[in-house]
């Protein structure tokens, strides 16, 4: 595989704990959360999914991408991605987790986000396109639509 620049990510969950009730770190952290499917592209590639939920497992260089610091990550719900992801390497991948801190830090989204003293964030009522969205991430800039 070439090297990975972007990945883009979306995924399918369940968990026992009623979301909108608690939000989406006690739904991540429940013991009985799964991820369903994981579907990703890399670099704007073909998008492939991965049916976790009958035992298909997420490709290595995909789970290396999640946690490198170098490869920009993109989600339309980043915020709920980024900590369900979080808590399931944490627990299926636990020699490579580090924390919950920056490894999947870089997401550009559509929706609420919490930016890290590094960032910056726009409100716009209208999410820019591919390219305006490129541009502002190569800045450090995470966007956040209303």
């Amino acid at each position: 595989m070439n090297k990975i620049n972007t990945l883009s990510i979306d995924i399918e969950t369940y968990s026992d704990v009623d979301l909108s009730r608690s939000g989406v770190y006690r739904y991540a952290e429940s013991k009985n959360s799964e991820l369903l499917l994981f579907s990703y592209s890399v670099n704007d590639g073909p998008v492939k999914l991965v049916d976790t939920a009958n035992g298909e497992k997420i490709p290595s260089e995909i789970i290396d991408a999640l946690l490198s610091d170098d490869v920009k990550k993109w989600a339309f719900n980043a915020s709920f991605e980024r900590v369900f992801l979080s808590y399931y390497l944490k627990r299926n991948y636990p020699n490579l987790f580090k924390g919950y801190g920056d490894e999947l830090a870089i997401f550009i989204v559509s929706g609420s986000v919490e930016p890290t003293p590094s960032t910056a964030v726009i409100n716009t009522p209208v999410p820019p396109t591919k390219a305006e969205t490129l541009e502002m991430l190569t800045n450090g800039i995470i966007i956040s639509c209303f």
